[in-house]
Parts: C-alpha cells; sequence; structure tokens
C-alpha cells in the first residue's frame, strides 16, 4: 500500500518537478506534447497540478476557516492563512489565497499559496484542441483523456466558483495574440456558471470510467464528474444563490445581477435528481460505504467508534467510499503531527519536522457539542440526558458527563481529557488540564499547545510512530476525500426536504445509510424516542446538523454554511474552551472563552479577487464587503 500511496501522491509532486519539457514555452515544445502518447500523457498529470489542496492549513481555507477545527492562539497569519478569513484580513491588496491571480505578495514572505487555476484550464483545452496530432493513441486513451480534460475545465471552475463566487467562464482556448476585449472578460452569472460547469461534467461522465484501480486512483472518473455535479447544483439552490434579494448591489457593470434575485424551488428538485443519479451510477458501479465493524470486538458500541474511524484511516485510501481523493505527504503528516497529543518539549531543539507530536489542531467546542447521544438526537431531546447537565463532572469517570453518552463518531473523531487515544501502536490517556502532558504550558509565547480542551483522532492512524530518541516519525499516511458516497445521500435528504417540505421514503433512506453505518437507529426511530418527527425549521437544523457532524473537519462545513447563509452569525461567535489552566477537574471543566490573539470580522461569503485583476480587467467587479 505504502507503493500506491507514492503513486496517489503524483498529482501533488508534479507541480514541484521540472517540467519545462511539456510546458508549452514555444511552439517547437509544445508540439512534441502531441508526437507521442507517451509524452501526451504527460501533459494529462500535468493538468491536475493545480487542484487546490482542500487538507493544508497553506493551501485552502476550508480545512480551519469554518467553525469545526483550528490551530492553536499563536501562529502568524502568513503561515495559517485561514486566519485571514476568521478575522478580516483578507482584502483585494493583500489575498492570502492565490486562486484567481497566482502572483507573489513579497510581504507574505513566500507563504503566499499559488495555485493558477486559469493557466490550468488553458492547458484543458490545449489538450482536447490538440490530442487528434497523437499518432499512437489508443481509442480508450483518446476517450479517458479528453474526459479527464472536461473534469478538470469543470472542476477548476467549480473551485473558482466556491470561493469567489460567479468567476469568469473560459469557454474555450484563447489565442494568445487575441485582443484585450477577448482576454478582459466580465463575470458570468451564478446560473450561467452552473449552466456551464454542469455541462462540462456531463461531457466528462460521457467519456470516463466509472472507477479506476488501484494504480489509478486520484484520477478523474463518470462517478466523480456525476457526485460534483450534484454537490454543484445542490449549492445553487441554496439560500445564497437562490432568490438572495440581500445581493440585488451585486451586479455586473452593466446592471446584470450576478446572484438570482428570484427564488425558484425547482433547482432543488434538479440538486434531488442529480444526487439519486450520482448514488445510484456509484452503487452500480462498486461503490458502497465503507463498513466493516471488526468481529473481533466484543462490544456492538465500540465496534461501530472503530469501523467509522476505519473510514479515514484504515486503509491509505478507501477505495470502497472515496469518489475522488487527494494524495499530499505534507498535509497528511501536518495533521497526524498536529492532531495527535503532545510529545514532551515540542518546542525544543530540532527541525520543524522533528519536535514530536503536538496537539494544537483540534476540534472546537461548538463541534464536539453538536454530536448526538447514542440514540441519534441532540442532547436536550433525547429522554435519557435532555435531565442532565452535560457539565456537570462524573467522578468515577474523571470528565464531564457530556463525554458519556455520545454517539460513535464522537470517539471516532474526538480526543477529550481522561478519554483514549491511539497512537504510537498503543493506547493513552489523554491528560489535558493545565501543567499535565498534553495540556497548558502556562506560557502563552509556546505555540504548540490546545486552545479548546480536545484533540483530533480522524485521520489519525495507531500506526504512526514518533522516536523520541531519534527524534523521527514513521507515518502511516492517509489521502483527503474531497468527494464521498456519503455526501451523494446526505445531498438527496437536504434536497428533498427543502423540495417537499418534509423527508419522504427515500430521503429517510438515504439519511438512515449514513446514520446506520455510524452505528445510529434509524432517523424515525430515534425522533420517537423524542415524542416524534421534527418538522419546519427544527427539521431543517437537524438536516444541517446531521451533515456538519457526518464530514466534521473534511471542508464541508466552511462551504455550507455559507450556502446556507448562516455564516455572518456563527463565525463571528466567540467560540467557546475549557478552562486550559485548570489543574484540577473542577477548576479545568469551567465553561470559557477560547483564547484568540485577534478579534473575529465578518466581511465577504467569498474571497477578495486581487486589485492587481480588477485594475487590468475594467470588466471586473468585485465581491461585496471589500
Amino acid at each position: 500500500m505504502k507503493q500506491i500511496y507514492c503513486i496517489l501522491t503524483i498529482l501533488l509532486t508534479f507541480s514541484s518537478c521540472n517540467y519545462l519539457d511539456v510546458v508549452p514555452e514555444s511552439k517547437a515544445k509544445f508540439d512534441d506534447i502531441f508526437k507521442q502518447q507517451s509524452e501526451c500523457q504527460k501533459f494529462v498529470y500535468y493538468m491536475y497540478q493545480n487542484i487546490p489542496n482542500p487538507m493544508g492549513h497553506c493551501y485552502c481555507p476550508e480545512h480551519m476557516a469554518g467553525d469545526d477545527f483550528i490551530s492553536g492562539r499563536k501562529g502568524a497569519v502568513n503561515y495559517f492563512q485561514y486566519k485571514s478569513i476568521l478575522y478580516g484580513l483578507e482584502s483585494p491588496s493583500q489575498s492570502y489565497f492565490g486562486m484567481w491571480w497566482s502572483g507573489d505578495i513579497p510581504e507574505l514572505g513566500g507563504r503566499r499559496t499559488n495555485y493558477n487555476i486559469y493557466a490550468s484550464i488553458r492547458h484543458c483545452y490545449m489538450l482536447l484542441n490538440n490530442i487528434d496530432k497523437v499518432p499512437d493513441i489508443t481509442e480508450e486513451n483518446y476517450n479517458t483523456w479528453r474526459g479527464e480534460a472536461y473534469f478538470l475545465i469543470a472542476l477548476y471552475h467549480h473551485t473558482l466558483f466556491n470561493f469567489y463566487g460567479p468567476c469568469v467562464i473560459v469557454r474555450q482556448e484563447v489565442d494568445v495574440n487575441a485582443s484585450g476585449d477577448t482576454f478582459f472578460q466580465p463575470r458570468s452569472t451564478a446560473d450561467e456558471c452552473a449552466e456551464f460547469i454542469c455541462g462540462m461534467y456531463d461531457k466528462a461522465a460521457s467519456l470516463l470510467p466509472a472507477k479506476r484501480p488501484d494504480a489509478e486512483l486520484n484520477f478523474a472518473t463518470a462517478a466523480a464528474a456525476k457526485a460534483f455535479k450534484a454537490r454543484l447544483l445542490l449549492t445553487i439552490a441554496s439560500p445564497l444563490y437562490n432568490g438572495n434579494t440581500e445581493m440585488s448591489d451585486f451586479v455586473n457593470r452593466d446592471g446584470t445581477h450576478l446572484i438570482n434575485q428570484e427564488y425558484n424551488p425547482e433547482k432543488w428538485k434538479a440538486a434531488m435528481d442529480a444526487a439519486k443519479d450520482a448514488y445510484e451510477y456509484c452503487e452500480q458501479n462498486g461503490y458502497k460505504l465503507y463498513d466493516y465493524p471488526d468481529a473481533s470486538i466484543a462490544d456492538g458500541f465500540q465496534r461501530s467508534v472503530r469501523n467509522y474511524h476505519d473510514v479515514f484511516c484504515k486503509d491509505h485510501y478507501n477505495t470502497d467510499e472515496y469518489i475522488f481523493a487527494i494524495g499530499s505527504t505534507y498535509s497528511s503528516q501536518t495533521v497526524i503531527r498536529q492532531s495527535a497529543p503532545r510529545t514532551p518539549n515540542p518546542n525544543g531543539s530540532g527541525s520543524y519536522y522533528t519536535q514530536g507530536y503536538r496537539g494544537d489542531f483540534v476540534p472546537t467546542f461548538e463541534s464536539v457539542e453538536m454530536y448526538y447521544t447514542r440514540n441519534g438526537l441532540p442532547w436536550d431531546k433525547d429522554p435519557e440526558t435532555k435531565n442532565i447537565n452535560p457539565y456537570e463532572i462524573d467522578q468515577d469517570a474523571g470528565t464531564v458527563k457530556m463525554h458519556l453518552y455520545k454517539e460513535p463518531r464522537f470517539y471516532a473523531n474526538v480526543g477529550y481529557d481522561r478519554g483514549q487515544y491511539e497512537i504510537d501502536g498503543t493506547s493513552i490517556e489523554i491528560q489535558l488540564r493545565g501543567g499535565e502532558i498534553h495540556g497548558s504550558t502556562f506560557n502563552i509565547a509556546d505555540e504548540y499547545q490546545n486552545c479548546t480542551g480536545y484533540l483530533n483522532k480522524k485521520f489519525v492512524n495507531a500506526q504512526n510512530y514518533y522516536d523520541p530518541t531519534n527524534n523521527t516519525f514513521r507515518y502511516f499516511n492517509v489521502n483527503y476525500p474531497m468527494m464521498r458516497l456519503a455526501e451523494l445521500y446526505l445531498n438527496y435528504a437536504e434536497a428533498e426536504f427543502e423540495y417537499t417540505g418534509s423527508l419522504g421514503t427515500e430521503g429517510l433512506d438515504c439519511l438512515n445509510k449514513v446514520r446506520k453505518r455510524a452505528g445510529l437507529m434509524n432517523f424515525e426511530d430515534s425522533w420517537a424516542l423524542a415524542g416524534g418527527m421534527p418538522s419546519g425549521e427544527e427539521l431543517r437544523q437537524i438536516i444541517h446538523a446531521e451533515r456538519s457532524i457526518e464530514f466534521f473537519i473534511e471542508g464541508h462545513r466552511y462551504h455550507d454554511l455559507r450556502r446556507w447563509k448562516e455564516a455572518p452569525e456563527v463565525m463571528v461567535r466567540k467560540p467557546k474552551a475549557w478552562n486550559l489552566d485548570g489543574r484540577t477537574a473542577e477548576d479545568f471543566y469551567q465553561i470559557s472563552q477560547m483564547p484568540e490573539l485577534m478579534t473575529r470580522v465578518w466581511k465577504s461569503y467569498w474571497l477578495a479577487i486581487p486589485i492587481q485583476d480588477l485594475n487590468v480587467n475594467l470588466n471586473l467587479v468585485q465581491n461585496p464587503g471589500y
């Protein structure tokens, strides 16, 4: 499997390779690409190089700029770029994420992430326009490589749309000698973007294989094309884009509204149909929810805990459920190293990579509270817990009662004081109180400290080892899911509710597939314990919670809060934490504010378009809030 992982990481390592032999710097070199199939294959790899890495705190804001995962209070913004979103530092003159534009900003000390997405879109069109020249190409490669080009054109536009909203659509390869009017196009409306992107996903699906063999994981498939199309249609049906009259002033220079001003319920129907088409296609082609409970574990609840944890780190790549994933050795190792309980003296001497585990990439207090009880209900709805104070200390367990009644996904994902954490081939007790091995050092100058009183377990396999004697790691690297089957089921359930006002048989079936794998009883059975199924706004919020729990620290929460239009309220709240300096259980388990160095500011649903682009392309308009 290590050999397979190396193959999987090829997509990210290409961006750092010397690849001038295929970069079309000159006509002669460009023509060489299409003289034989082997060279064309290299160019196909090259087309993938600017897919933003969602797992890295240095690459995409979605990993930590939602409200479910965060790093410690220390750390400069030019390294932890997501902080620019939380604290209102993102601006047209200093954007920390180079997706729209790939120029450097010297003030960021070289830490700015540059993804030349529009250049990669151009490369895809170059392949489509020249692949017929390859004399020895097989029919299979001819179809598959064109399918990959269409998929990446869609995915790159989809990425721009996610982070910037309505973008400039590139419909064909633009001649480098074309006039300025050809280059300098205005932004297309949100609906036009969705229509174009979906059309490209459809073309890709008609050409690509449904699934890839192990040696070709992380490459585009028809299943991925259908799945991402379903995600986009869910987004365009959501409140941010569907009849959002708060965006009435967000217009192009000719007065065209970039966000649809009239609500259209049929967009939810389109999202339903796309989700169903995608999950049925996936099921027919061998995709399924990962579900291999370990029979050697006697307790059924613990089997469910282990099973859900294994979804993300039993194997390097979950070939059952992952529809599209990305492999990055750097990002995988960073999450592992920063999540596991802190090793003694992480601030001591040694290089950045050899200072032990750090325990400072952590779940937020709010995400921990969101988890259901064992009965699959919110704490205040479950008849077994609603009269129990979740913050009361259980003296026998040495922790608060909130930690004793949770569902399997909580124990699979979250480490808490006096709970267990599997690392270095064993299970250790977490000790997070002030002065303890994993807790506060009482010195705010120490960077690698926990800021909420919780630890992250997701993506961390017990086979990760740190050798303090030699100051070295042995990592169990994992891939990061950009799309997995569970999303399609929850997409359908959400779209069905929004379209019909309730959950029907199919919506409940989709929801229950995800809950069953998580070790929960059916939705309707859980809510029967609480007096009956919720409805209206309560049901909407429950559906949102189902999604946020299932996709904890997978980057979904960042985008979901925005498309639901909940972000302006949620993201300015002062996050909670336990009293991190408390030495005793009584002192530690006091709710306080999470320590932050700056004040949270809400600016915009999207990133800023860099001022450089606005100055060059006078047809562009800036995003609201900047």
